[in-house]
């Protein structure tokens, strides 16, 4: 089990805590989501705008900030959504890990004087 923020990185939580945000902004009952339904499909006001003020409060619920993707479709569903997330989280646990490798390691070159 990963951990980024506290974090559990477990495809299921992350789920069922996306489900929570889209229902809280979309009135959509949680079960409906799970299911899979495309979004489209869920509520007819679920578009490109309902998707992008759901991803600002996903980075909010989450505590990261959302790199631009690759991807030319948004995501149909729950289960896209969640795979979306979960790259963008894994990708930043990945620099954070990251930075604090280079900064421990620039952190000993100055106590050993090998700077």
């Amino acid at each position: 089990m990963t951990l980024l923020n506290g974090l559990s990185l477990d495809r299921n939580e992350i789920m069922k805590k996306v489900a929570a945000v889209i229902h809280d902004y979309m009135e959509i009952p949680v079960e409906k989501i799970l299911e899979g339904t495309s979004f489209s499909e869920l509520d007819s006001k679920f578009d490109s705008l309902a998707l992008f003020e759901i991803r600002l409060a996903l980075e909010k619920e989450f505590n990261f900030e959302a790199e631009e993707g690759d991807r030319d479709e948004p995501p149909a569903n729950i289960h896209e959504l969640t795979d979306e997330l979960m790259a963008q989280l894994t990708g930043q646990m990945k620099k954070t890990n990251t930075t604090i490798t280079v900064s421990y390691t620039h952190l000993r070159a100055h106590e050993t004087g090998r700077n």
